[in-house]
């Protein structure tokens, strides 16, 4: 896979390997270097193989690499791999596909939730403020204390945010990947007796599924108990297991 990437040429990059091209480096690294490398940094490519430079280093680190480099007073450390690759980045070229969803369906359906329950969130917020404006403004009406109309106004609200929060757990409990293959499972009529094992199989190995699927199971089981396969009812799909 790293054959397959290219980096970018910097121009402290380009110094170095430039360098290369006057000592006697190996034939097949010279001709690569020469692809990408040219005299000049403005007329070099923009990027290179990663596979080039790593095989400068190997060849930097060899025995005939040390007697050149060292013979032409370079530094060795300029050819680690590290060095080489110091400030480069990975594939600048490159431009990833735009995402896009597995199912259209699917993530249409996520935002409209996703808009739902910012509204439901938002519609409770409101709710909980309104109230307790309102408690507040009729107990100065009836004339009632300033402590008293805190005390009421915040137990009127506490109320109203308790309520919408168990009903937004309710809303929310029901839009769940779980709930809905539970939701799917009450009602789902079996025609085909091999299709009771497939769901019974589907709901044991989906983390997802909500804990009473395979209660439902158990029940597909007892009312159906013709619907096994060779005779012997799964353990899973057995009322008395």
């Amino acid at each position: 896979m790293a054959a397959t990437v290219n980096v970018s040429l910097p121009d402290h990059l380009h110094a170095a390997l430039v360098q290369l091209l006057g000592l006697d480096v190996p034939e097949n690294i010279r001709q690569k270097l020469l692809q990408y490398v040219k005299p000049t940094f403005s007329e070099s490519a923009t990027e290179l193989p990663y596979e080039l430079l790593a095989s400068i280093s190997r060849w930097a680190h060899s025995d005939d690499g040390k007697l050149s480099l060292t013979g032409h007073r370079l530094d060795l450390s300029d050819y680690l791999l590290i060095s080489l690759l110091s400030g480069t980045t990975t594939s600048p070229l490159a431009k990833l596909p735009p995402y896009r969803s597995e199912d259209p369906n699917t993530e249409a359906s996520r935002q409209s939730s996703d808009r739902r329950a910012l509204t439901a969130l938002l519609n409770a917020l409101f709710s909980v403020l309104g109230v307790g404006v309102a408690t507040w403004w009729m107990a100065g009406s009836a004339g009632w204390r300033p402590e008293r109309r805190v005390l009421l106004a915040l137990f009127c609200a506490v109320v109203v945010a308790t309520s919408e929060g168990i009903l937004y757990l309710i809303w929310a409990s029901r839009h769940t990947p779980g709930s809905n293959k539970l939701h799917r499972l009450k009602n789902k009529k079996i025609d085909d007796p091999n299709e009771v094992h497939f769901e019974a199989e589907l709901a044991q190995n989906d983390s997802s599924m909500a804990p009473e699927a395979l209660d439902i199971v158990r029940e597909w089981g007892a009312r159906r108990p013709n619907t096994n396969v060779g005779g012997v009812l799964p353990d899973y799909c057995n009322p008395l297991v």
